[in-house]
């Protein structure tokens, strides 16, 4: 535990033209999932580090126990945030809470709230002027997985 897995090296991606660069590091974290988020027992955490365009955002990424001694790749990482941020920009609390089929009155359901709201916030400044364009573009959503087949 605690060591540095190079998952995926800096590469060039065309965004509307424009070279950027996308790649991360995962570290597994001694800290366990949060217990609201009733994870199995096994699961781990993975702190990943993304890089984009000069910034960098570390995050929390959980796994389930089959999934703990394999280092996420930055691009499942990325379009896990941007699923929780499209979901949280697209919806008002209420409908949020219908459309994911939670309790809107329990205390856990606005605890994940705020947390993706944070979690979000953080991605828009990750992303910068991008944001908007790699959230809402489906063919833009997925320029990092196409990456993954590139030699």
């Amino acid at each position: 535990m605690g060591r540095f897995v190079q998952v995926a090296a800096p590469r060039p991606v065309a965004l509307q033209g424009y070279a950027r660069l996308f790649g991360g590091t995962a570290k597994l974290s001694n800290k366990r999932p949060p217990a609201y988020q009733r994870w199995d027992t096994g699961a781990a955490t993975w702190d990943v580090t993304l890089r984009f365009d000069g910034r960098r955002m570390t995050t929390p990424f959980h796994v389930g126990p089959k999934w703990k001694s394999k280092p996420p790749d930055p691009c499942d990482v990325l379009e896990s945030l941007l699923s929780d941020a499209s979901s949280y920009e697209n919806e008002s609390y209420g409908g949020w809470t219908q459309e994911l089929g939670y309790d809107p009155d329990a205390a856990v359901t606005r605890r994940v709230y705020k947390a993706v709201a944070r979690q979000t916030e953080k991605l828009r400044r990750f992303l910068g002027d991008s944001y908007e364009d790699v959230l809402y573009h489906e063919d833009l959503r997925s320029w990092c997985v196409g990456q993954r087949h590139v030699p």
